[in-house]
């Protein structure tokens, strides 16, 4: 991913290191409140000054760590369930318009 080692949760990536660096995707309001607190930084793995919203990024370990990488798995686990729920709900929806149209 983007040429670090991921994170992943079913083959989502939620995190990642690069170097000594640790980035998370953790949603673009928890991104901005950090990085409005200047505990983390903008992940911007392009370089070009194009921060990518939902991700941030902290250049030395720091105690919470471990706890904002749990919560970045939480958040994808919780975003792959409720994909998969629409999914289900489109299949659904899809059935019935089959059924109607016979």
């Amino acid at each position: 991913m983007m040429g670090m080692t991921a994170l992943e949760l079913g083959g989502s990536p939620f995190g990642g290191r690069s170097g000594a660096d640790l980035a998370l995707k953790i949603g673009r309001e928890h991104a901005g409140d950090l990085i409005a607190q200047e505990r983390w930084n903008p992940f911007d793995p392009s370089g070009r000054g194009r921060a990518m919203k939902d991700w941030v990024v902290l250049g030395a370990p720091a105690g919470d760590w471990r706890a904002l990488a749990l919560e970045a798995k939480e958040r994808r686990a919780l975003c792959a369930a409720e994909a998969r729920a629409k999914g289900r709900m489109r299949a659904a929806a899809a059935a019935r318009k089959r059924g109607r149209a016979r």
